[in-house]
């Protein structure tokens, strides 16, 4: 059992509920961008790896290009139950639920407009869907046969099932909701790291 002393709580450094949304909102936000980021880096690295592998280029071994790689879905995997499947309030759906019954949003249309979006969004969403089937797979949930199993799940067909254009309807949507509770805009870059930059980094120093 994980000793609660290492589990930090920040919610009693809030004066209010308020404080605290805004605060989980861009939380919310900023974890979703990170996710959609990862999916982005695997699609790269494993579109250059066929590519190398088709045109017979040499590819030297690296134990940690193999490490980050391999751990590349489970990050996918873990932040998109986080943020979507969860049973918490951290998950979007209720921190929406949430946002909808507070004194200072419940009456407030732009807010109520953003949720209906995101509602429809995430009922509507099959990337939501499958994200229940990859946890079960890659964490074993439900799935044991996957613990036991000789055979290895295959990330790169499983990653096929998200998709990124969703999250990021998803992402615009969250931004969408903390200027609208905020008044403010978020200020984070949003850009895709460079393919060259990703490629450099998995396979350059080792080839």
């Amino acid at each position: 059992m994980v000793h609660k002393d290492i589990i930090v709580n920040f919610d009693d450094e809030f004066s209010s509920k308020k404080d605290w949304i805004n605060v989980h909102l861009w939380l919310l936000y900023t974890d979703a961008l990170e996710v959609r980021n990862t999916i982005y880096i695997f699609k790269v690295v494993d579109r250059e790896w066929n590519r190398k592998v088709e045109d017979k280029e040499y590819i030297g071994y690296s134990c940690l290009r193999t490490t980050l790689f391999d751990a590349l879905p489970y990050r996918i995997v873990l932040g998109l139950s986080k943020l979507f499947v969860r049973s918490d309030d951290y998950i979007l759906i209720k921190t929406c639920n949430i946002i909808s019954q507070m004194d200072e949003y419940k009456n407030c249309i732009e807010v109520k407009n953003v949720i209906e979006k995101i509602n429809t969004c995430i009922k509507a969403s099959d990337m939501i869907e499958n994200i229940y089937i990859l946890r079960d797979k890659f964490f074993a949930h439900l799935d044991r046969k996957s613990v036991i199993s000789e055979y290895r799940i295959d990330a790169s067909k499983a990653m096929k099932y998200l998709d990124v254009n969703e999250l990021d309807k998803l992402i615009g949507l969250m931004g969408d909701l903390y200027c609208a509770c905020t008044k403010e805009k978020i200020t984070v870059n949003a850009e895709y790291p460079l393919d060259s930059d990703i490629i450099q980094m998995f396979f350059a120093k080792y080839n």
